[in-house]
């Protein structure tokens, strides 16, 4: 977005003179120039908004926006992913890894597979017990959460990079969980707002 010094209010137009005059740029030729954007406001532009999972009575918060985006530009990391029933998806480390690749960092290569249930997305209620047989819970195995909808999942997290879970070809994730991720930051969900937040390297 760019504006003619003639385009900006009379107040301000001399002290942009100003501005051109010491930065040698003619005044017909000056404009405003945009910040570059941040990699976690160009992953937002692509994203699409899926909702909000503030407590209920609350003015939402947008760090609790959820947005979802298609997993297509990563699929070299998810090609290996197991199919999954409808109503099935991934949460924890490998979910992490996603949203990291997604920003342009490499992802630590992933311990283990956490598989949660979103119920009010399974058809067949018989798959629950099916998934769970499959990826039995263990070391170094999956473990089988199950919760009611997608704002209950995403309200149940422990710290706030958890905010995260793929279903299908595509990602959920919080904005709080993105800007916590590209900052390293490990800050404890709401449910432990009086606890501290620590930096990884």
């Amino acid at each position: 977005l760019s504006f003619t010094v003639q385009q900006v209010p009379t107040r301000y137009q001399s002290r942009l003179i100003y501005l051109c005059q010491n930065n040698h740029m003619p005044e017909s030729q000056s404009e405003f120039i945009e910040k570059p954007k941040t990699r976690t406001e160009k992953l937002l532009e692509k994203s699409h908004f899926a909702g909000n999972f503030s407590e209920s009575g609350q003015i939402e918060m947008p760090s609790k926006d959820i947005y979802m985006i298609e997993l297509d530009d990563i699929k070299e990391y998810v090609q290996f992913l197991p199919h999954l029933p409808n109503g099935f998806g991934i949460s924890g480390g490998v979910a992490r890894g996603a949203l990291l690749s997604l920003i342009g960092d490499k992802p630590p290569i992933p311990r283990d597979l956490d598989v949660s249930a979103i119920r009010e997305f399974i058809i067949d209620r018989e798959d629950i017990k099916k998934v769970s047989e499959e990826f039995p819970p263990g070391e170094g195995k999956s473990r089988i959460e199950v919760n009611e909808d997608l704002i209950s999942y995403f309200s149940s997290r422990d710290f706030t990079i958890n905010e995260v879970f793929i279903y299908g070809n595509k990602l959920y994730y919080s904005r709080q969980a993105l800007e916590d991720i590209d900052s390293k930051t490990i800050r404890l969900s709401d449910k432990h707002l009086d606890e501290d937040i620590y930096t990884w390297e």
